[in-house]
């Protein structure tokens, strides 16, 4: 039993060290590419929607465990 123990805290620890380190995925709407283009002219485009046209997402722990990066 304390073996178990001990893998899960090192697994969490090394999580949380995952998230300080890579707080960012790429973003499931644009795939990375922050302009999304118009429907009716294809040179027309605009930013992501979810991303704001970063093209980067906080990762779910990130924004749970520590808020977001400070700039």
């Amino acid at each position: 039993m304390t073996r178990v123990i001990f893998v899960v805290t090192i697994v969490v620890l090394v999580y949380l060290l995952s998230l300080k380190i890579n707080p960012y995925v790429t973003c499931r709407n644009c795939k990375g590419n922050p302009r999304v283009k118009g429907s009716f002219f294809g040179y027309a485009h605009r930013p992501c929607p979810l991303c704001g046209g970063t093209g980067q997402r906080l990762r779910l722990g990130r924004r749970i465990f520590f808020g977001p990066p400070k700039s």
